[in-house]
């Protein structure tokens, strides 16, 4: 698993989803600042629509996609004490 704001462009293009965008989410996050969940990488140009399948492959920081896309049962995008508080209302949810 990569955390997206501190890899580098080829360990995002080592990530299937994310092969070839490893550049632009590197220069996102270095005009605009950290990632505060998996799901803003949607924001990068080029990726809207194309993040469906990087479950357990991406985090930004503590944060970890869970699943996204039609299938999707959570996202889960908390840090610290409240991860698991939210983990837990999330996996009451599924």
């Amino acid at each position: 698993m990569i955390d997206i704001n501190t890899a580098s462009v080829d360990e995002i293009d080592a990530v299937p989803q994310l092969k070839g965008h490893g550049f632009e989410i590197v220069r996102y996050r270095e005009e605009r600042g950290r990632f505060e969940a998996v799901r803003q990488l949607e924001e990068v140009p080029g990726l809207a629509g194309k993040i469906e399948g990087l479950n357990g492959s991406v985090r930004a920081g503590w944060s970890q996609i869970v699943g996204i896309g039609p299938s999707a049962k959570c996202i889960i995008s908390a840090r610290g004490k409240t991860a698991q508080t939210r983990v837990a209302n999330c996996a009451n949810a599924l």
